[in-house]
C-alpha cells in the first residue's frame, strides 16, 4: 500500500505537470489583441437612463481626445461602463465647444450631427473575416473601402445617439449591408450643457447615457466574457467633421479591429456553505485516492523523472484534432459553421486549435471543412441526380459559386463536367 509520503509525492508532480500542460494551453494575450482592452465591473444598483452620471460608482472607464474646432478643449470623449445581467450600460461624457444638430428622425444621417456611436461584435467572431484572404473576402461578399474591409455581420450592432436627443439602430446583413430595419427598444437619455446650433457662445459639451439590453443583441452575459466593441463620436463644426473612435480606425465599421470589453464580477451562484464544504472535503479525499492508484502504477517513472508530459500533450493534441474532424462530419451542412465555433464546441481558442492542427500536419479547420464538404458533394454526383445548386447547399456551401471554387480546386473540373465524366466511363 503506498504511504501518505508517497501520496503527497505523488500529488506534488501531478500538480507540476498540470501547471505545465495549462501554461502550454495558454495564449499570449499581448501579442494576440493589440486592440485596446477594458474590464467592465458589474453593477448591483439599479441605473436610471436619465444622462445623470452620479450613480455610476466604479464604473470602468476610458478616454481619448481630438483638438479640433474652437478652443483648446474641443472634442474630447470619455466613456463609461457597467453592466447587470440584464443589460449593457454605456456613457458617454463630451466636451465640445460648439453644439450642432439639426436631425429629428432616426431615418436622417445622425452621423451628420454632434453624435455618439456604440459598436458591438456581440459574438467576438469577427477574427476570422480579418484573416481571409482578400480573394476569398470579395467572393464572399465583403466590400473594400480604399485599402479597409468593411462589413457588418448579423452579430454586430450599431448604436448612435445625436445631441438633438434621436437615436437610430441597426445591425449587419451578410458581410456588408446594413440591415437599418431592424429596430430594438433602447433605454437613453442625452444631457445637453450648452445651445444647440448657437455659434456666439461658447458650449460646454454634452452627455450621453444608454442601456443596451443583452436580449437585444442575443448575449446571455457571464463573468469573464469578451465582446468586441468600440466607442465614437462625430463632431460637426461648421468648417467641417471630425469623427474619432477609442480604437483609432480609419473606417469605424471593421469589426476585427474593434477592441475588447470584458465583463468581470457578476452574481454569486452558490450553494449553502455546508453543502459546499462537504464537496470541497469529498473533492479532496477522490483526488488524493486518484493521485495515489496513479502513483503506485507509475511510481518507478515518476520517482526516476521519466515524465510523461510529452506524451500526454501529444495524445491530447491529437484527440483534439480527431474532434475537430468529427465535429465538421456532423455539422458541414450548416453554412454557419466557423472555426470559432468548434473551438467553443472543444473548449479551445481559435488560435490553439488551429496550432494543434498545424502541429498534426492537418490543414486549416477551414480547409478540412472545404475537402468534407466536396467529398459529400462527389457522393451526391455519383449517387443522385440532383442539380449542382442542389448540392452545392445541401453539403453547406452558401453558393453555388463558392463550391464550384471549390470542386475544381480539388479535381481539377467543375462539378458538371466531374458527373459527365464519371456517368461516361460507367
Amino acid at each position: 500500500m503506498p504511504t501518505i509520503r508517497s501520496l503527497l509525492l505523488a500529488a506534488v508532480i501531478a500538480g507540476c505537470a498540470s501547471a505545465a500542460l495549462r501554461a502550454q494551453e495558454k495564449e499570449p494575450e499581448a501579442d494576440l489583441h493589440p486592440c485596446p482592452s477594458i474590464s467592465v465591473p458589474f453593477t448591483t444598483q439599479r441605473i436610471s437612463i436619465n444622462g445623470d452620471l452620479s450613480e455610476w460608482h466604479n464604473a470602468a472607464s476610458t478616454a481619448w481626445r481630438r483638438d479640433s474646432g474652437r478652443g483648446s478643449r474641443d472634442n474630447w470623449a470619455t466613456v463609461k461602463l457597467l453592466w447587470d445581467t440584464e443589460k449593457l450600460y454605456v456613457a458617454f461624457v463630451i466636451t465640445d465647444t460648439e453644439l450642432l444638430g439639426s436631425r429629428v428622425s432616426d431615418d436622417g444621417e445622425l452621423w451628420l450631427d454632434d453624435a455618439v456611436e456604440v459598436f458591438i461584435d456581440a459574438k467576438h467572431n469577427a477574427a476570422a473575416v480579418g484573416e481571409m484572404s482578400e480573394e476569398q473576402y470579395l467572393r464572399e461578399g465583403g466590400r473594400l473601402w480604399g485599402r479597409y474591409r468593411v462589413f457588418l455581420q448579423d452579430d454586430d450592432f450599431h448604436f448612435i445617439v445625436n445631441v438633438r436627443n434621436t437615436i437610430a439602430t441597426c445591425r449587419g446583413k451578410g458581410l456588408d449591408f446594413a440591415d437599418s430595419s431592424w429596430d430594438a427598444d433602447i433605454p437613453y437619455s442625452v444631457l445637453v450643457h450648452g445651445t444647440i446650433n448657437v455659434n456666439t457662445d461658447v458650449d460646454e459639451g454634452y452627455a450621453v447615457e444608454m442601456g443596451i439590453p443583452w436580449k437585444a443583441i442575443g448575449v446571455k452575459p457571464r463573468s469573464r466574457m469578451v465582446l468586441g466593441a468600440d466607442f465614437a463620436i462625430e463632431d460637426v463644426d461648421p468648417e467641417k467633421r471630425f469623427p474619432s473612435d477609442w480604437c483609432e480606425l480609419a473606417h469605424f465599421t471593421q469589426p476585427h479591429k474593434f477592441g475588447h470589453i470584458v465583463l468581470e464580477g457578476g452574481p454569486d451562484i452558490s450553494v449553502p456553505q455546508t453543502k459546499k464544504a462537504l464537496w470541497i472535503v469529498s473533492g479532496v479525499l477522490v483526488a488524493i485516492g486518484i493521485t495515489g492508484l496513479v502513483f503506485w502504477r507509475n511510481r518507478r517513472r515518476l520517482l526516476t523523472g521519466e515524465a510523461e508530459t510529452a506524451d500526454i500533450t501529444e495524445h491530447r493534441l491529437e484527440r483534439i484534432a480527431r474532434q475537430a474532424q468529427a465535429y465538421i462530419e456532423e455539422h458541414y451542412t450548416s453554412d454557419e459553421l466557423t472555426t470559432a465555433q468548434a473551438a467553443r464546441h472543444l473548449c479551445v481558442s481559435e488560435r490553439y486549435l488551429q496550432m494543434i492542427l498545424k502541429k498534426q500536419g492537418k490543414p486549416s479547420f477551414r480547409d478540412m471543412l472545404s475537402a468534407y464538404r466536396v467529398e459529400r458533394a462527389e457522393a451526391f454526383l455519383v449517387g443522385t441526380d440532383k442539380n449542382v445548386t442542389e448540392i452545392a447547399f445541401d453539403v453547406g456551401f452558401n453558393s453555388p459559386d463558392t463550391f464550384s471554387a471549390a470542386f475544381r480546386k480539388r479535381y481539377g473540373m467543375s462539378p458538371s463536367e466531374f458527373r459527365k465524366n464519371h456517368r461516361a466511363k460507367g
